[in-house]
């Protein structure tokens, strides 16, 4: 199962709300930051008083997801957060995402993964190359601010 959450422009909360979605699944889940202006849960989460490894990354993913077998991609480039959540984190810095290209791979590999999938895609937008994915997913989630602006653009 994919569920995709993701944001309009400005939206706050959405790597949060991934994050505590996927804590209260109630069964082992992975949370995937796949937001192309890039992440912070690399150097924000702390498991057992350390920081994450700086690899596996979500890059990780899209290079092991261009391989056949999808099913174990996201679980093997993952890091342990708690006893039943796992986090890929994305790369710090946007540019870092400015290679991939096409991620219908990723894509695959986040919906075909044998355990569920919360992926953080941050501000979805019709040119957003996270389309790809909030295409595959089961579910998409959007968080907004509770203003007229906000609800506009997320119509």
């Amino acid at each position: 199962m994919l569920i995709a959450i993701c944001g309009d422009k400005g939206a706050p909360g959405v790597t949060t709300s991934t994050l505590a979605l996927a804590s209260a699944w109630g069964a082992p889940a992975v949370v995937v930051e796949a937001s192309p202006s890039g992440g912070d849960l690399g150097i924000r989460l702390r498991p057992n008083g350390s920081v994450l490894p700086e690899t596996p990354t979500v890059l990780s993913v899209v290079t092991a997801s261009r391989g056949a077998d999808r099913t174990a991609v996201v679980a093997d480039h993952s890091h342990a957060l708690n006893s039943t959540t796992t986090v890929v984190p994305g790369p710090a810095l946007a540019e870092q995402f400015a290679n991939i290209g096409d991620w219908t791979p990723l894509a695959d590999a986040l919906s075909q993964s044998t355990q569920p999938v919360f992926a953080d895609l941050g501000h979805l937008h019709a040119a957003s190359p996270t389309v790809a994915v909030a295409a595959r997913a089961d579910l998409v989630l959007v968080v907004s601010r509770p203003d007229m602006p906000s609800v506009v653009r997320v119509r």
